[in-house]
């Protein structure tokens, strides 16, 4: 999966998660990638190497996000339930691409 197919399937979980606000969903989305991307990298290639496992990937991925600073969906008051989904949701996209990517 690529990098636009990642922000499709974002745009597609925003619907679902967080309503009309498509744009500050990707923006967000988009600032997480920026920030991990060394890291996000680093993991694939380790996974993609059987020095991590799927689940190994996954937990990663979860802390990572857990620390993640979401800027544009906070400022608009998506409720924290919202948010939540829309994280989890965005972890398992990512988990999922890298799964089929190895």
């Amino acid at each position: 999966m690529d990098f636009d197919e990642l922000k499709e399937a974002i745009a597609e979980l925003a619907v679902k998660t967080v309503g009309d606000f498509v744009d500050q969903a990707q923006q967000d989305f988009s600032d997480f990638v920026a920030d991990t991307k060394e890291k996000l990298a680093a993991w694939t290639k380790a996974a993609a190497e059987g020095l991590l496992s799927k689940d190994e990937f996954t937990m990663l991925v979860r802390m990572r996000a857990a620390n993640a600073e979401m800027h544009a969906l906070p400022a608009l008051g998506i409720g924290q339930t919202r948010l939540e989904r829309f994280r989890q949701g965005v972890i398992s996209i990512l988990v999922l691409a890298v799964s089929k990517s190895i």
